[in-house]
């Protein structure tokens, strides 16, 4: 009996790292705003979609949280289906000042996920 080998991971290349594209993405991006989410997008020339997990220490202070949430939000992502017919570059700014339980996240990244492919859809 074999098993294969599943990857959980986030890799390096979907995180958004890059200086001058953040403060691009920040200045120029489109913002929606989502239960304990706030988003921001962008079209992006990268081979796929980028992200940034940011969680404020104003609002979370103990870094074991802040961890916790990031690692909620990037399997929330992980897990996500939504597939976009462009690539972007997006950022993901956690707005609450308490810990959300996980299928609230999941839902709440699914639907401003959502809302966004909605959104850029009717830009078009």
């Amino acid at each position: 009996m074999t098993f294969e080998k599943v990857h959980f991971k986030f890799p390096k290349h979907f995180r958004l790292h890059s200086k001058k594209t953040i403060g691009v993405l920040f200045k120029e991006g489109a913002r929606l705003s989502h239960g304990p989410l706030m988003l921001y997008y962008k079209e992006s020339v990268a081979d796929n979609n980028q992200y940034l997990i940011a969680v404020p220490k104003r609002k979370i202070t103990k870094a074991a949280n802040r961890n916790r949430i990031k690692r909620m939000i990037r399997e929330s992502i992980r897990v996500s289906e939504i597939s976009f017919s462009k690539h972007y570059d997006i950022a993901l700014i956690y707005n609450k000042s308490v810990i959300t339980p996980f299928p609230e996240i999941k839902d709440a990244v699914q639907q401003a996920l959502s809302a966004m492919k909605n959104a850029s859809f009717n830009k078009i």
